[in-house]
């Protein structure tokens, strides 16, 4: 599948890399998201907005560590008001996917 090669979130812009194997991941200190070039189209395009999602729920501090937990990938909790979620989440996510749109 093909994906950008930068997109813009919340102002700032992710490099988008590519890479083997399956699965995603992103990185607010370099700001760029990683998407795997495992499995079909729909599944990457999956990981991608999950990724973007995530970036920009971290982003704007809505995505929280479980703090009596072991540090993995599932022990993650998002927790935000719904004002916060159209003006902090939908909107960012919105003017990103605009930008796709040919």
């Amino acid at each position: 599948m093909k994906l950008p090669k930068a997109i813009n979130l919340c102002g700032q812009t992710w490099k988008i890399v590519r890479s083997k194997g399956g699965g995603g991941f992103f990185s607010c200190d370099t700001h760029e998201i990683e998407v795997g070039l495992d499995g079909d189209d729909q599944r990457q395009w999956e990981i991608f907005i999950h990724e973007i999602t995530e970036a920009i729920m971290t982003d704007n501090l809505m995505r929280y560590q479980k703090p009596y937990s072991e540090p993995s990938n599932g022990d993650y909790l998002f927790c935000f008001t719904h004002n916060d979620f159209e003006v902090m989440f939908v909107k960012p996510l919105a003017s990103a996917l605009w930008e796709l749109i040919p």
